[in-house]
């Protein structure tokens, strides 16, 4: 059997066997989203809007949970498997609007390449995450949470990054049809996705809360500088790993001795300065009137232009009888202007 992936709790890793992913965690968020027969898909499918589509570009995984337990599931998932694709489709443009969408408004992040897989889907190339720990974050654009961005060199779209784009505006307005539904299907539904949720998420439901860089803690630098329940995990050759209750503000960490503890509330206001876009607790995330608000929208369209270079569009085109006027500095988008760079590693926007 393979293991790979980081040490976490004691040692643990994803091990992989014959066709069949064994994760030493609860996968109760991606069944939400890749299990076809979930509440959530099964939601959408009936929903009305352009969500009901989503079946056609996202895998139909199975899971079975082996053990159970807050931080103690282990779950067995069919294995998806990636397929690189040689030229970007409008099928994939849609897909890639679709995640972009989806990601940013349920507030999951952490999307980096080996959390992103491109995959075949009625002979057509998709893509889809195959790693959801941290949801109903407080991230809300794609570059914040890995999805795209060339800068942190691990983004979610990495693998297609070098593809040569035949048709960049094409695939731009593409993804930005495909974006602009999706957001306002969420939008319109938000009452009843928060209802739905409210009603099915488990009590005992826990999310990754991530305070530090992986890399950070592979290096070990600066370890003195550490809280004691991140220098406890390091010690025995884990990268400190930590769960947040989705209902409350409570963290906790697996000690070696004491099971499931909770992190002091001193030591926890220290590792909070080292981070931004914790999860929230899942009330609270829904308060807001609009989860993604037209800001948000034109920011992240704008995130969307760079990332993908739609080179030699300057002017009007029209879009979803949305005006999108583009110059060699900035983008504006439902009135809004914002001054954008397209640079070699990412967009500078302000």
């Amino acid at each position: 059997m393979e293991t790979f992936g980081d040490s976490h709790n004691l040692g643990k890793r994803v091990r992989l066997n014959g066709n069949v992913l064994v994760k030493p965690r609860s996968t109760y968020f991606e069944k939400l989203f890749l299990n076809k027969s979930s509440e959530l898909r099964n939601f959408f499918r009936n929903s009305n809007t352009s969500l009901e589509e989503l079946d056609t570009y996202y895998p139909d995984l199975k899971f079975t949970e082996v053990n159970s337990g807050i931080c103690f599931a282990e779950t067995k998932i069919t294995k998806l498997e990636e397929s690189i694709p040689s030229e970007i489709s409008k099928f994939l443009c849609r897909s890639i609007g679709k995640n972009i969408a989806l990601m940013q408004w349920f507030g999951i992040s952490d999307l980096h390449c080996q959390n992103m897989m491109f995959f075949q889907k009625n002979n057509m190339t998709s893509v889809c995450p195959i790693d959801i720990e941290v949801i109903f974050s407080d991230i809300f654009y794609p570059s914040q949470s890995y999805l795209i961005g060339k800068k942190n060199g691990v983004a979610g779209f990495k693998k297609i990054e070098e593809i040569n784009y035949d048709n960049p505006l094409e695939n731009f307005i593409e993804i930005f049809k495909s974006y602009t539904e999706t957001i306002e299907s969420l939008n319109f539904l938000k009452p009843k996705i928060e209802s739905l949720l409210q009603e099915i998420l488990p009590k005992d439901a826990v999310v990754r809360a991530i305070f530090r860089d992986t890399q950070m803690y592979i290096n070990k630098s600066n370890i003195e500088k550490y809280e004691e329940s991140e220098r406890v995990q390091l010690k025995r050759g884990d990268v400190p790993f930590y769960y947040k209750s989705i209902w409350e503000d409570k963290y906790y960490f697996i000690s070696e001795n004491e099971g499931i503890k909770s992190v002091p509330f001193q030591e926890l206001n220290e590792l909070k300065k080292n981070t931004k876009g914790l999860p929230q607790d899942f009330l609270k995330y829904f308060e807001r009137k609009n989860i993604v608000d037209r800001l948000k929208t034109t920011l992240t369209i704008a995130e969307i232009y760079s990332y993908f270079k739609p080179s030699n569009t300057y002017g009007k085109h029209k879009c979803n009888n949305i005006e999108i006027d583009f110059d060699s500095n900035s983008i504006s988008i439902k009135g809004i202007k914002i001054k954008c760079k397209v640079t070699k590693d990412y967009l500078s926007a302000s």
